[in-house]
């Protein structure tokens, strides 16, 4: 299952998950405010709501969650 079908199992809204993605391609919060052409604070919420829905705390944990599942490649 690819990053974006889970993103689409997990509940989130459209714009949570093309958040979600940009965040997982590395992009800050005020790029990604640009890019859709909202407020930064409006990133930050929606952000916070994704990291609630997925059971995460930080975007850390988030970014492990998503970029790190596979153990294939550790050896």
């Amino acid at each position: 299952m690819s990053d974006y079908e889970s993103l689409t199992m997990s509940g989130l809204t459209p714009k949570e998950k093309r958040i979600a993605m940009l965040l997982l391609y590395g992009k800050a919060r005020k790029r990604i405010a640009g890019i859709i052409g909202i407020a930064e604070s409006t990133v930050k919420s929606h952000t916070e709501n994704i990291f609630k829905k997925i059971g995460v705390k930080t975007q850390k944990e988030f970014m492990s969650k998503y970029l790190m599942k596979d153990d294939c490649c550790m050896e």
